[in-house]
């Protein structure tokens, strides 16, 4: 890859939307009686939001990915296609999503993590939690609490039912998953 063709790619992400309603489908899943649209709370209304990305030469315009990616992927994109690698020592926190340009291709299944503490809860009404989210499934535990949802996004992607006593098993593998990255990733500040 050229300099010119690296100086031609650009991201970005609009801010999430109150409503992902498909037109003509009845659904709406930005609005349920939780106001999942609200983006302080970890529900997809409030952390799913549309990354665009423009590289003439390497990603066809008009092609759309379903694949979820999170931001920081962007910075582990920049080092992959640029050649360039972290400091010594430095964990990346996210992946490349290089390869989403090419329908053929995949991304490695993951867990994606969202860790957002709260001394008090957001004006807006977000609450101090933690999330995972996996192809299918989405944990969301509140701090204060230790109270846990498990969301089906596939079966139900308007999040309106808990599925946690249903599935204790998934949610046990899911905040086991979450309890290790956290003890990886954050420092608790007290």
């Amino acid at each position: 890859m050229n300099r010119r063709q690296f100086s031609s790619l650009l991201f970005s992400a609009a801010a999430p939307v109150c409503s992902t309603r498909r037109p003509g489908s009845g659904h709406d899943p930005g609005r349920t009686q939780r106001e999942t649209w609200r983006t302080t709370r970890q529900y997809e209304g409030g952390i799913r939001a549309p990354l665009i990305a423009r590289w003439p030469g390497v990603v066809p315009p008009g092609q759309v990915s379903q694949t979820p990616v999170v931001s920081t992927d962007v910075y582990s994109t920049f080092l992959d296609v640029t050649g360039a690698k972290p400091k010594p020592g430095y964990k990346l926190d996210g992946i490349s999503i290089a390869r989403l340009h090419n329908p053929k291709k995949k991304l490695p299944e993951r867990d994606i993590i969202w860790y957002y503490p709260l001394a008090k809860d957001h004006i807006l009404g977000g609450k101090s939690a933690m999330s995972s989210r996996d192809a299918r499934w989405k944990l969301i535990e509140f701090i204060q609490t230790c109270e846990k949802q498990l969301l089906d996004l596939i079966a139900d992607p308007s999040e309106s039912t808990d599925q946690a006593s249903r599935q204790p098993e998934i949610v046990q593998s899911m905040s086991a998953r979450i309890a290790v990255w956290r003890t990886a990733t954050v420092k608790d500040v007290t």
